[in-house]
């Protein structure tokens, strides 16, 4: 089963980017992840295989996704912005994001 959502920290909970944005729906609802579906964890963590279900859903995703980190617009003020290079902001490298 599944944990009970933790309350959100102030300023988060008055959107749905990450939500919207995750290419599993790992978000199962406010606040709940599912790991299970989650492509981070299903490329770094996961010792099995992955659940043919999910596969095209994580396109050529081969290492991890921060896809719920970038569109937050909180952390615009976790100073990451000045980052040069930082993969949470701006696309990645052609190279990097489409694998052959």
């Amino acid at each position: 089963p599944l944990a009970a959502p933790r309350k959100a920290r102030a300023g988060c909970g008055k959107c749905t980017k990450c939500q919207t944005a995750c290419p599993t729906g790992a978000f199962v609802s406010p606040y709940v992840l599912d790991a299970r579906k989650c492509v981070s964890y299903l490329t770094i963590e996961n010792q099995g295989s992955i659940d043919p279900d999910l596969r095209p859903l994580m396109g050529n995703m081969i290492y991890g996704c921060d896809i719920c980190q970038q569109v937050c617009p909180w952390n615009r003020f976790a100073g990451w912005e000045h980052h040069e290079g930082s993969p949470l902001f701006g696309p990645p490298p052609e190279d990097l994001a489409a694998p052959e």
